[in-house]
């Protein structure tokens, strides 16, 4: 196969050094360029069109965040907004301990919630039905978890 591929390419260059035309390829002019125009335009309206338009839609919300409105960080942090910069966003992550931290608006993946604005939000979440809500923690897990394992034996 390789030999006839040869053959052709040694035709080619005889009939253009005898000053010849070589023989034009046959199938229609353009004929490739149809189907990759085809694949681009179903790229782009599949994966490219959507794509932007979440992207203009977070940079919206991000942009509309205002003191109160819970966020998430592209880290997974959730927080509260407490200041709004004009490039980055203050958000408090533990409100017992007052834990505030600055993040650029670019690492803030979404507005979870909105607060109620000028009113700076209350930061609590949602009540959760009585069946999924948990015990809370009033002592230490590991003390806890001590006094388990020596009622049933497993500690002396």
């Amino acid at each position: 196969m390789s030999s006839v591929r040869f053959a052709d390419l040694v035709v080619v260059l005889q009939k253009t050094v005898e000053g010849g035309e070589p023989e034009a390829a046959s199938g229609p002019p353009g004929g490739i360029l149809l189907p990759l125009v085809a694949i681009f335009l179903i790229f782009y309206f599949l994966i490219i069109r959507p794509e932007s338009k979440r992207r203009r839609e977070r940079e919206k919300k991000v942009r509309a965040a205002q003191k109160g409105d819970e966020v998430l960080t592209t880290g997974g942090i959730y927080g509260i907004v407490r200041r709004v910069g004009e490039s980055d966003l203050e958000l408090e992550i533990d409100k017992s301990n007052k834990v505030r931290v600055r993040f650029a608006k670019s690492a803030i993946l979404d507005v979870v919630r909105e607060g109620d604005g000028a009113a700076g939000g209350d930061g609590k979440k949602p009540k959760a039905s009585k069946d999924t809500e948990a015990e809370p923690v009033t002592e230490p897990v590991t003390q806890r978890a001590t006094e388990r394992a020596s009622e049933e034996g497993l500690v002396s």
